[in-house]
C-alpha cells in the first residue's frame, strides 16, 4: 500500500478507477499550492491532521466536501 505523497498516511484506494495519490482534499491542494508557487507551506501538520478529520466527518456525515 502506498502512502499519501504529502504526508505519508495510508490511502484507502477505490475499488476501480484512477488510483488516489493523497489521503485527503487538504492534503491534494496542499500539493497543489506547492507545485504552483502558493503559500501552502505555512501550511501545518496539525493543519493538515485537523482537515483530515473534517474529510472524515463530512464523509461520514454523507456530505462530501
Amino acid at each position: 500500500m502506498k502512502g499519501c505523497l504529502v504526508c505519508g498516511n495510508p490511502i484507502r484506494q477505490p475499488a476501480t478507477g484512477r488510483r488516489r495519490q493523497y489521503c485527503s482534499h487538504a492534503c491534494r491542494q496542499l500539493a497543489y499550492r506547492r507545485r504552483h508557487g502558493g503559500q501552502a507551506g505555512s501550511m501545518t501538520r496539525a493543519t493538515i491532521e485537523a482537515n483530515n478529520i473534517l474529510d472524515l466527518v463530512f464523509r461520514h456525515a454523507g456530505r462530501g466536501r
